[in-house]
C-alpha cells in the first residue's frame, strides 16, 4: 500500500494546487457566481469529496491486483492437486485396458480353435493369475481411495475372488479333465468365467469411471482459467 500512495499520492495536493491556482487567476465568480456566500468552505467541502475519490484510486488499483493474484494462485492450486489424480486414472484406464484385452484374447482362443481340454485350463489359469497380479497392483485401489468406486464390488474382493477360482484350478488334476463328459467339462469350464468376467467388468467400469473424471477436470479447469 505504501509503495501505490508514494507512486500516486501527489495526485492529491496537485488537485489542490490547482483548484487554488484557478481561484486565485479566475476570482470567486468562476468558482462561485456572484452573490454566494460561504463559497470558500463549500469549495473545500467539495475538494475534500474529490480529494478522497483521488485517494481512493491507488487503494481500489491495489485491491485489484490482489484479488487477480489471488485468482492465478487458485488456478495453480488447483492444477497442482488435479494433475495427481488425473495421471493416476490414466494409469489406473490403461491397465485395465490390458487386463481386457488379456481376457478376450483367451475368451476368444478358447472359442475359436480346437485345444485340448488340459490347455483350455491352463488358459484359463494363466489369465486369472495374470488378471488377479494386475488388479492388486496399488493404481486400483488408489483409483476407489482418491477419485471414485467404479463398481460395487471393490477390487480386493474381486482379487479374492479371482485368488479362490485359481486355487481350484491349481489343485486339480489336469488327467481328470480327460475322464469326464464333454457336457460336464463344459460346465466346469463355464463355472471359472465369472471370476474373469467380474474382473472385466470392473476393468471395464475402470476405463469408464476414469474417462469420466478427466472430461469433468478439463471442463471444470476450463471454467477457472
Amino acid at each position: 500500500m505504501r509503495e501505490h500512495w508514494d507512486r500516486w499520492g501527489w495526485i492529491v495536493p496537485a488537485a489542490a494546487l490547482v483548484v487554488v491556482f484557478l481561484r486565485v487567476i479566475f476570482g470567486r465568480e468562476a468558482f462561485c457566481g456572484s452573490g454566494q456566500e460561504h463559497c470558500l468552505r463549500e469549495w473545500i467541502s467539495s475538494l475534500g469529496g474529490w480529494a478522497a475519490v483521488i485517494a481512493a484510486v491507488p487503494t481500489i488499483y491495489y485491491l485489484s491486483r490482489q484479488v487477480s493474484a489471488a485468482a492465478d494462485h487458485q488456478r495453480v492450486n488447483f492444477a497442482v492437486s488435479i494433475r495427481g489424480n488425473i495421471n493416476l486414472a490414466s494409469a489406473a484406464r490403461q491397465t485395465a485396458i490390458e487386463i481386457r484385452a488379456q481376457i478376450a484374447t483367451v475368451r476368444g482362443t478358447l472359442a475359436a480353435f480346437e485345444i485340448s481340454r488340459p490347455q483350455q485350463i491352463n488358459h484359463l489359469l494363466a489369465v486369472a493369475e495374470l488378471a488377479s497380479d494386475w488388479l492388486k497392483r496399488p493404481v486400483f485401489a488408489e483409483f476407489e481411495a482418491r477419485i471414485r468406486l467404479p463398481t460395487q464390488v471393490s477390487v480386493a474382493t474381486i482379487c479374492v475372488y479371482i485368488d479362490s477360482m485359481v486355487e481350484m484350478m491349481k489343485r486339480a488334476d489336469p488327467e481328470n479333465y480327460l475322464n469326464i463328459p464333454n457336457a460336464a467339462f463344459e460346465t466346469l469350464v463355464r463355472g471359472y468365467w465369472p471370476a474373469l468376467d467380474m474382473a472385466d467388468k470392473y476393468a471395464a467400469s475402470i476405463c469408464e469411471s476414469a474417462d469420466a473424471f478427466i472430461a469433468d477436470m478439463d471442463h471444470l479447469g476450463s471454467k477457472i482459467t
